[in-house]
């Protein structure tokens, strides 16, 4: 019931093209058990990976970047995704992006009491150390590029193959500080 809430109140009021906007939080009993839900807008569209699937890395560059522009927008709000993966990118009939699925999110400077959570193979180290910040969400941006790279016609090219690779590295200060970074160099 409490990550429901924490996820529904972090997306409360918040409106950007490319995320999921999120417009009631309630509870449903169901005999003796309290079921969290909140209603949201519809996204019609398929996960980035099975988009993917096919074409060639100039036809990804919108829906990525689209996620990005997502990404740097609840960055700038104090909030790290903490669950960046194909599977939570929708993409449009249009080619645009939507970023979903902020269950791990956290603000800025909050610590996780419990385990880390997020998709595995996707959890930057320092989250599984406790600490972690934005990069984190670079890191699972890289480890997306990477696992994209099968389903592209042609794969990645070698300059974006370079950058997912500096987004994985182990030691987050060696990583992009920041999304506009990332931009830049993609």
């Amino acid at each position: 019931v409490e990550l429901h809430r924490s996820e529904f109140s972090l997306l409360r009021g918040v409106v950007h093209p490319n995320l999921l906007r999120v417009f009631d939080y309630g509870l449903h009993r169901e005999n003796e058990t309290l079921r969290p839900y909140y209603t949201s807008e519809l996204i019609e569209g398929e996960s980035l990976r099975a988009w993917a699937r096919g074409k060639r890395w100039g036809q990804l560059t919108p829906p990525l970047i689209a996620a990005l522009h997502g990404l740097a927008f609840v960055h700038r709000l104090g909030i790290r995704h903490g669950d960046v993966a194909p599977e939570n990118i929708l993409v449009r009939a249009d080619d645009s992006a939507v970023l979903i699925d902020f269950s791990a999110s956290r603000r800025l400077g909050e610590t996780d009491e419990e385990v880390a959570s997020g998709r595995p193979g996707f959890l930057a180290p320092e989250l599984l150390e406790g600490g972690g910040d934005l990069r984190a969400d670079l890191f699972a941006f890289g480890v997306t590029l990477k696992r994209l790279e099968p389903e592209l016609s042609g794969g990645l090219p070698r300059d974006v193959s370079a950058v997912a690779k500096a987004l994985t590295r182990a030691n987050p200060r060696q990583r992009p500080s920041s999304v506009e970074e990332l931009c830049l160099s993609l």
